[in-house]
């Protein structure tokens, strides 16, 4: 009976350590290296950094623990954490009942970490900056980066980035953190959602801001500066959007409801402002527009939810209101709300498949843009056709490298109505339909 006892203990004993086995890291990555499944998960018990020209691989499920105040330096290495749909790779606190901020987070330091560098299907909470780029800057000589199909939550800042770096963002979540996004600059975020977040985006210029949903954040879910800003949701927010207005500035097919406060607009000395249309702006408590600028901003064509003008009138504060302040015209408003957004939660991340495309806006007006994500380099063919069948533009026939790829296409000399976008390489295609509005 004793032997048994014994034997029965030290059977448990191994299946123990079987379950919870663990691997430590610290210190410096002087060759290259892969964080395996099979070692998973990877407990960083001091400061990891990865030093230059050397490769860290991260495969698909792995989960990454960091004590307090311990950070992941990529100092000019190679940082591959590509997970997939299915099996994302999560970089967590390894406290038990982890606060905000309690690590540090993943810091780039210096161009070639970026340049090298790839994000994809990862997961990261609870780190004071989650992807900390600050330190990457090469002035004249930026670097193009992008995070694609990843999650990131309860952070102080989601990413941190210098304003002068082109950094894009497609298909993330960002929630409940202090900010999602400090800076952009020259950048795309495409089919993103930001919601219950203090800050949303910190400041965005001649940033590229399209089919987003931003909800429930209670500070301000967009401040922007001549940005591109189009089929977007907002909603729930304290302050939907805090922009000022350039002439370069375009603002349409946005939909803008049950906010505390719709836009906080002001406008660029001397200059009027004419790409503000087509959006849907009723609901909001306190005021649809609030105008904080003396010049007069036009702003007609766009929909309110009623065609009542005193209705209109009494959710603008403007001259009106403050004769120190501009007047805005809204005099010929829509009868009918156009805008759309086509972000949802099936199609918020990639699938893990060869190959998908997306179309935004859809409806499109003027020009849209087809996203086409690629698993591996291929020829694609990318052709659109009518509603029954007859071809109508070969868009693209070429190369593709892995990843993300937007192309645009112009759609005003298309008449109105459906049409199919189809996408193919040798293998299989894709048909995705199109609506043409004008």
């Amino acid at each position: 009976m004793k032997k048994k006892t014994f034997f029965k203990i030290i059977l448990s004993i191994l299946l123990f350590n079987q379950l919870y086995a663990q691997t430590s890291v610290s210190g410096g990555i002087f060759t290259d290296t892969t964080w395996s499944i099979d070692k998973s998960p990877y407990l960083v018990t001091d400061n990891v950094v990865l030093f230059d020209n050397i490769k860290l691989t991260i495969e698909p499920g792995v989960l990454v623990e960091f004590n307090d105040s311990k950070e992941l330096e990529i100092r000019g290495g190679n940082l591959q954490a590509i997970g997939t749909n299915k099996d994302k790779i999560i970089f967590k606190s390894s406290s038990q009942n982890p606060t905000i901020g309690i690590w540090k987070g993943l810091r780039f330091v210096n161009r070639t970490s970026l340049d090298n560098s790839k994000l994809e299907f990862i997961e990261i909470s609870h780190a004071k900056i989650a992807v900390d780029t600050k330190e990457t800057i090469v002035y004249g000589s930026d670097p193009v980066w992008s995070i694609s199909n990843s999650k990131f939550y309860k952070n102080n800042i989601a990413i941190d980035v210098d304003s002068s770096e082109e950094n894009n963002f497609y298909n993330c979540i960002f929630e409940n953190n202090d900010t999602a996004i400090n800076s952009l600059n020259y950048s795309e975020v495409l089919n993103c959602s930001f919601e219950n977040n203090t800050i949303g985006i910190g400041y965005a210029f001649d940033t590229y801001i399209n089919n987003n949903i931003f909800r429930g954040n209670t500070g301000t879910a967009l401040f922007s500066f001549s940005a591109n800003i189009d089929g977007n949701l907002f909603e729930n927010n304290n302050i939907a959007l805090d922009i000022k207005l350039f002439t370069s500035s375009i603002v349409k097919n946005n939909i803008v409801i049950n906010n505390n406060i719709g836009f906080i607009v002001k406008g660029e000395s001397g200059s009027p402002v004419n790409s503000f249309f087509n959006n849907c702006i009723y609901n909001n408590t306190q005021y649809n527009i609030k105008h904080e600028n003396q010049i007069g901003l036009n702003l007609t064509n766009n929909y309110w939810h009623t065609t009542v003008s005193s209705e209109i009138e009494d959710g603008i504060y403007h001259a009106i209101d403050d004769s120190s302040l501009g007047l805005i015209d809204f005099s010929s408003f829509q009868t009918t709300c156009e805008a759309s957004n086509t972000l949802s939660t099936e199609n918020q991340l990639i699938k893990d498949t060869d190959f998908s495309v997306s179309v935004f806006p859809n409806p499109a007006d003027k020009i849209a843009t087809i996203g086409l994500y690629s698993k591996e380099q291929d020829n694609y063919m990318i052709n659109l056709f009518d509603s029954i069948g007859n071809l109508i533009q070969v868009i693209s026939n070429q190369y593709y490298s892995s990843g993300q790829h937007n192309i645009i296409i112009e759609t005003e000399n298309l008449n109105s109505g459906v049409y199919l976008l189809r996408l193919r390489n040798n293998s299989k295609s894709i048909t995705k339909k199109i609506i043409i509005t004008h």
